[in-house]
């Protein structure tokens, strides 16, 4: 199946949700760059990534701490250990990438782990 994705627009910018069948796959910022793309997008909404955005919304408005989104996750295996590891930090706090290599027991990769977040 091939991504698709749904633009909307918020406060802090266009945001992409990317979406395979019900799965979320991605939630990117587009910058001006990425402009010129928006139009192949935007007839690709659905009530999954409508959803996504109002939990979006609720967030930035200060209204939700947490999520509840069905999503996948596309990537290698470190990948997917420097999302997991992502998920556990609780809202309001922060990590360094470093913290987050020593989490998942790769405490020099942390230049690894600041190129997941891309």
């Amino acid at each position: 199946m091939e991504e698709k994705f749904g633009i909307y627009v918020t406060k802090i910018g266009n945001i992409a949700i990317g979406y395979i069948g019900k799965y979320i796959t991605s939630i990117k910022i587009i910058n001006d760059k990425d402009k010129n793309e928006i139009n192949r997008y935007v007839d690709n909404r659905n009530e999954n990534t409508d959803d996504v955005y109002l939990q979006i919304q609720e967030y930035l408005e200060g209204k939700r701490k947490s999520f509840n989104i069905c999503y996948m996750m596309k990537g290698t295996e470190f990948q997917k250990k420097v999302w997991k590891e992502l998920l556990k930090i609780p809202y309001g706090e922060t990590k360094s990438y470093k913290e987050i290599a020593e989490k998942i027991g790769t405490p020099k990769s942390y230049r690894a782990v600041r190129k997941c977040k891309q």
